[in-house]
């Protein structure tokens, strides 16, 4: 084999490698009504009854942070950007509830005309959602969700 044949072909591979790499990891992050059920089960049987959970939400550029403390399985308090809030506004972010929302999200696929991007990161061992990301075409939206939990 000549010297440009091995360059064309080791040019070949890495532009190969280039489409393949990007294609397998965004296949490993769509959510599927399977590994959505399976770790809302996995949250349910390894849920701590006392934790800190903080909330990175962007939504469509607009950033916010919420920590919420859950102590017993009950709220002791929400604070968004600093400032506390009512307990029933934190409750939307809490594992339970939004699995209930990542379902409304794989509902989008079936209602949206162009179907949108719904990829989750899940723990490996507790189930939560680590990082959500909803990306609708029509309407135009783009809601990015990443959680951080401590026990205590």
């Amino acid at each position: 084999m000549r010297s440009w044949q091995v360059y064309f072909a080791v040019l070949a591979l890495c532009g190969l490698t280039a489409i393949t790499i990007p294609w397998f990891y965004h296949k490993e992050q769509v959510l599927t009504e399977t590994a959505l059920s399976h770790n809302k089960a996995l949250w349910n049987a390894n849920e701590p009854r006392s934790y800190s959970i903080r909330i990175l939400i962007n939504d469509s550029g607009a950033n916010s942070q919420w920590i919420i403390r859950v102590f017993q399985g009950n709220i002791l308090a929400v604070l968004r950007d600093g400032q506390f809030r009512p307990n029933v506004e934190g409750s939307r972010f809490l594992p339970n509830n939004l699995f209930g929302e990542l379902e409304q999200w794989l509902g989008y696929r079936h209602k949206d005309e162009k179907s949108p991007f719904v990829g989750v990161q899940f723990h490996s061992q507790l189930g939560f959602p680590l990082r959500a990301v909803l990306h609708r075409k029509s309407p135009v939206k783009r809601l990015e969700i990443q959680m951080v939990l401590e026990i205590s």
